[in-house]
């Protein structure tokens, strides 16, 4: 969840009903990293770029120097461009490297989210956007599905077999299961 200076002033990040940001209503991007193979949270970060340059510059340099095995979401809270100046197209070149193709909309005082991953093309991942002054925050809600690697298949006993030279099995798994 995403809410600008007027639309709810909150960021929240959740997994599992575990909110990872543990002040919601301070104001500017909110970051939680995740493993990408494991799901697992790694980190929370702050960057209230408004604050001064140096900030905007660590934000850079932190999304530039990430590896892209991991998921990273990224939540407004309150705003982050009032000064147009701090928040830089340089900072906006390293957010599409995650795949946005909305955070050159963003401007004062709006509610922006996304959920990528480096190297993600643009549009490809869960994002989302709203101007201020329209009542309310945006929101992400999302599945994300980590296939198994390994496993074991169990069935009611099967017989009498005295030999088996091979099994096929055959599954049927729900579209968008």
């Amino acid at each position: 969840i995403s809410g600008g200076n007027f639309d709810g002033n909150t960021a929240v990040i959740t997994k599992n009903s575990q909110n990872f940001i543990p002040e919601n209503t301070r104001r500017g991007f909110h970051v939680c990293v995740f493993d990408a193979g494991t799901n697992d949270f790694k980190w929370y970060f702050l960057f209230d770029i408004q604050a001064s340059a140096s900030i905007g510059t660590s934000f850079k340099n932190f999304l530039d120097t990430l590896i892209g095995n991991y998921l990273v979401m990224i939540a407004i809270a309150n705003d982050v461009s009032s000064d147009g100046s701090l928040f830089t197209t340089a900072l906006k070149t390293s957010i599409k490297q995650y795949g946005s193709k909305l955070i050159d909309s963003v401007k004062v005082a709006d509610s922006w989210a996304i959920i990528g991953r480096k190297g993600a093309s643009a549009g490809s991942i869960p994002e989302h956007f709203l101007k201020r002054f329209n009542g309310k925050p945006v929101e992400i809600d999302t599945t994300i599905i980590i296939p198994n690697t390994a496993g074991t298949f169990e069935t009611e006993t099967i017989g009498p077999v005295s030999r088996w030279n091979n099994i096929e099995l055959r599954y049927n798994q729900p579209i968008n299961s």
